[in-house]
């Protein structure tokens, strides 16, 4: 199993409760997917926010407005 480090929404936990289903005897494909999708929504939005956040210290540089990022 993928073993995160800093796992503040429960990432680690997600992928435990894929893993477990797809190795199960009858796999539900509509949880396996609702979770994915729960996941793959996560990282959209971390994704975003580093991006942001990079974005406004691109800014902050260009600019020189001392603003903290």
């Amino acid at each position: 199993m993928l073993s995160l480090t800093a796992d503040p929404a429960g990432f680690s936990a997600r992928l435990e409760k894929v893993e477990q289903e797809l190795m199960s005897a009858k796999p539900d494909p509509s949880l396996v997917k609702a979770t994915l999708t729960d996941i793959r929504a996560a990282l959209s939005g971390a994704a975003g926010n580093l991006i942001a956040s990079g974005a406004l210290t691109l800014l902050n540089n260009v600019l020189g407005t001392g603003v903290p990022a």
